[in-house]
């Protein structure tokens, strides 16, 4: 019996449709060495582009996947409160992008604020909370100051003891 095929073939048939050695060599001495032939009828089983619609399927999830994280990310909210006001409420998107990209800087001002007696959170939909760091400088400061009356002027407004600017970004 003389073969009508070459290695090449073989390895080709293989490489484009994704089967194994000895069901290619029997495709090809079936078909007497004719790879388009061989092709054929692996398309007309439906083995031929089983890879490409895994690798496009795969794609299509990691790209269904970036887009639940994004909307995920744009969902939580990171707030930073200190005596019960917001400073600042972000998307959580936006802190983890500016950690990839100056972990130092953010790591300081996680540090100042919990030094300043601020308390970090992440609020969810639903307004679900979850204190992730809660700085002790407020508790300190409560534990330190003597009850003192205040002398409020009756013509004057009354003024807040910190007025730090708040941020909000939506």
């Amino acid at each position: 019996m003389s073969r009508n095929y070459s290695l090449e073939d073989v390895e080709m048939l293989r490489a484009k449709a994704g089967v194994s050695y000895e069901d290619a060599v029997s495709l090809l001495e079936k078909y007497d060495g004719d790879t388009a032939r061989a092709l054929i009828e692996l398309e007309k089983s439906g083995q031929l582009g089983k890879e490409q619609q895994t690798a496009r399927f795969d794609m299509e999830d990691a790209v269904e996947w970036i887009k639940t994280m994004f909307h995920k990310g744009m969902t939580i909210r990171l707030v930073i409160e200190r005596k019960g006001e917001t400073l600042v409420n972000l998307p959580v998107l936006i802190p983890v992008a500016m950690l990839i990209l100056g972990p130092y800087a953010v790591i300081g001002a996680a540090v100042l604020t919990l030094v300043t007696g601020c308390s970090i959170s992440l609020r969810g939909a639903g307004k679900k909370t979850q204190t992730i760091l809660k700085g002790d400088g407020e508790a300190k400061a409560e534990a330190d100051e003597q009850p003192i009356e205040p002398s409020i002027q009756p013509d004057e407004p009354q003024k807040k003891d910190d007025d730090f600017p708040s941020i909000t970004i939506s």
